[in-house]
């Protein structure tokens, strides 16, 4: 069946395996096709079940053409495969430029074609029918070319089949009477006098060889649809997936079958990567999602924990988050966990083994109860104190920080699955942020909370001295002036440091309810009420007589920023002006003074949630809190003045209407 093949063969046309092959008898119904032919036409394999005739993917004005294509193919004394361009329907109706290679297979009335879609690894060029003689076959008369063309040469059907890229096989009962290069490749063998002659089962696991015996039967019967998809084993290699198509033939006078195999592997491997990432995403979302309907840390903590109990097969969980004291975590929450455990590990030292490779050093640990590997004398304890096979620790990131771990385990299964092990890991890197807002907001909570108890019991007590006080000196008809200063000496010392309580406030009321009621504010009207706060200040202001959307606490952005200047000096001098382009307003603040102020503020813009309560970056922390919620920016503007690099402050907000 093999035959020489004349001339330069590196270029060859039937070289290239990507395209679609598929097999047609004599009156054009489709008999035989691999993958790449259903996914052009866009066909489902149940097709091959009701005899398709390929004249039907055909356009009706090239219906002809290929018609007389397909004759002179079968009656092609010398079955000399030629090459022709055709246009294909797929089942959308859309036109697709093929260029089909087609020769009758030997001894039958069947014409084997290799299909390549026009701009597929193709050399530039129209491509018509090729041979040794003038072409009539398209309708259009074409050159032969020169010597060494593509259209100077002949090729026999075997040649096409030998240089395919996939494995063709053909049986003569259950012998191997012919097998092509990449078949040698596929069974591991040098050459082809190692299989011929012998069953292809012998090349194969048992495991493999009981399946396959199977779907031969059933496509020699015609009861298997082409093609098929399996898992296949060759001897001695790894487990793959294939497709494989069969046609039956005539082998040298004697009726055989041909099967053409195609390593889907890869394939395989992506549609099960593709389908396991969506899974991942939607239980990764579905986790998050759920710390939106928390409203303190502990909601937050218990819908993470429920969340992660409905998407594995998990006994039970439990987080830790780390406390002020840096060696130190405390157990925030637990579902599925006995009362004594929560008792005895309610507090742990995160310095030690094994806590610190996770705490610290920021991975996963998974303790999985396996023959080769039994867990340590301390996991065991852990185990056993909580009635499982196995468990898990997964660290709880933000901002790279780890500021948690929760651990899972299982009580039915002694290992955790890659895709379990990928995905707990993800919600670990995800759900750090919704961890840190519940700590900083049950942290400000506590904070402000205090601030407030300690102020109004002060100012009573005030109240309280102050009265008796007073009470005392008019029994004895005395004056009181003296203690009045005293006491509004009191209230203007606290009234200093109003501004740390009124941001505590808004940060506080930030993370309590984070949808902001926005409306229309006059901008020019809180500057203006922002600049009489500070009398003893130069601030040359360009009006801004326009509206933003914004909130009562606007005022607050722009006080802020002032006291950052009047903290340095109280007489500072600022320019403050206004641009106004695509719907924004961008208010830009300049030091005038050159005192360095503006450097400071830039480097607070980065504050972390954790540093916010900080006396020095409440302030900026808050001011930022509230451009964003308003849908704004604030950031820093580099300029050159008089030959002096120059930073100026830019708040950038949204504008209402027009001026």
């Amino acid at each position: 069946m093999i035959s020489g093949f004349p001339g330069d063969t590196e270029e060859s046309i039937y070289d290239m395996s990507e395209g679609a092959n598929f097999i047609l008898d004599e009156n054009h119904q489709l008999l035989a096709a691999n993958s790449s032919f259903f996914a052009i036409t866009g066909l489902d394999y149940a097709i091959m079940e009701d005899n398709l005739n390929f004249l039907s993917l055909v356009p009706d004005d090239e219906v002809l053409l290929f018609m007389n294509f397909f004759k002179k193919r079968l009656d092609d004394p010398y079955n000399s495969p030629k090459t022709s361009e055709f246009r294909v329907l797929d089942s959308d109706k859309n036109e697709h430029k093929l260029i089909l290679t087609a020769a009758r297979i030997p001894e039958t009335r069947k014409i084997f074609i290799s299909s390549l879609e026009l701009g597929m690894n193709l050399p530039q060029g129209d491509i018509r029918e090729t041979g040794g003689e003038t072409s009539h076959d398209a309708g259009q008369k074409y050159s032969t070319g020169g010597p060494g063309r593509l259209s100077d040469q002949y090729f026999h059907f075997s040649y096409l089949v030998e240089h395919q890229h996939e494995p063709v096989f053909v049986l003569v009962g259950d012998v191997i009477v012919y097998v092509n290069e990449a078949g040698i490749r596929f069974l591991g063998k040098d050459n082809r006098y190692d299989i011929i002659g012998k069953s292809p089962y012998d090349f194969l696991d048992k495991e493999t060889q009981k399946r396959i015996i199977k779907l031969f039967k059933g496509m020699n019967a015609g009861k298997v649809s082409h093609p098929v998809e399996e898992s296949f084993r060759v001897r001695g290699g790894e487990l793959i997936d294939v497709e494989i198509s069969s046609v039956p033939i005539i082998y040298e006078g004697i009726a055989g079958s041909q099967y053409q195999i195609r390593d889907i592997t890869s394939r395989k491997r992506s549609e099960e990567q593709a389908v396991l990432r969506l899974r991942q995403i939607q239980i990764v979302n579905s986790v998050l999602e759920s710390t939106v309907y928390g409203f303190s840390l502990p909601e937050i903590l218990e819908n993470v924990l429920k969340k992660i109990l409905d998407s594995f097969e998990i006994q039970s969980c439990l987080v830790y988050l780390k406390n002020n004291d840096p060696s130190t975590a405390r157990l925030a929450s637990s579902l599925n966990v006995p009362i004594w455990f929560k008792e005895r590990y309610n507090l742990i030292n995160i310095r030690e083994w094994p806590y610190n490779i996770i705490f610290y050093g920021g991975q996963p640990r998974y303790i999985e109860n396996l023959p080769d590997r039994p867990p340590g004398v301390f996991d065991v304890k852990i185990l056993e104190d909580l009635g499982a096979i196995s468990y898990a620790g997964i660290p709880v990131f933000s901002e790279k920080n780890v500021v948690g771990v929760f651990y899972v385990t299982k009580g039915d299964n002694c290992c955790f699955t890659p895709f379990e092990k990928a995905t707990l890991e993800e919600i670990g890197k995800e759900v750090g942020s919704a961890v840190v807002k519940g700590l900083v907001e049950e942290k400000f909570g506590m904070e402000y909370n205090a601030i407030k108890d300690l102020l109004g019991i002060a100012l009573k007590e005030n109240d309280r001295i102050w009265n008796t006080i007073i009470s005392s000196r008019w029994d004895r008809g005395g004056d009181s002036a003296d203690v009045s200063d005293c006491r509004m000496d009191l209230i203007n010392e606290i009234g200093s440091r109003m501004d740390i309580i009124n941001n505590l406030r808004v940060v506080y009321d930030f993370l309590i309810d984070e949808n902001r009621c926005l409306k229309p504010i006059c901008i020019d009207s809180v500057i203006r009420s922002a600049i009489y706060h500070f009398a003893g200040a130069t601030i040359e202001y360009d009006r801004a007589l326009y509206f933003v959307f914004a909130d009562d606490n606007l005022s607050y952005v722009f006080i802020n920023i002032l006291n950052m200047f009047s903290l340095n000096r109280e007489d500072f001098s600022l320019n403050i002006r206004h641009s106004i382009r695509n719907g924004e307003i961008s208010i830009i603040i300049s030091d005038r003074d050159r005192s360095g102020i503006i450097d400071n503020i830039e480097s607070l813009l980065d504050v972390q949630p954790e540093e916010a309560l900080r006396p020095s970056n409440i302030a900026m922390y808050a001011t930022r809190m509230l451009v964003a919620a308003y849908n704004g920016t604030i950031g820093i503007l580099k300029s050159e003045e008089d030959g002096e690099a120059e930073k100026s402050l830019v708040i950038t907000l949204k504008r209402y209407g027009r001026s």
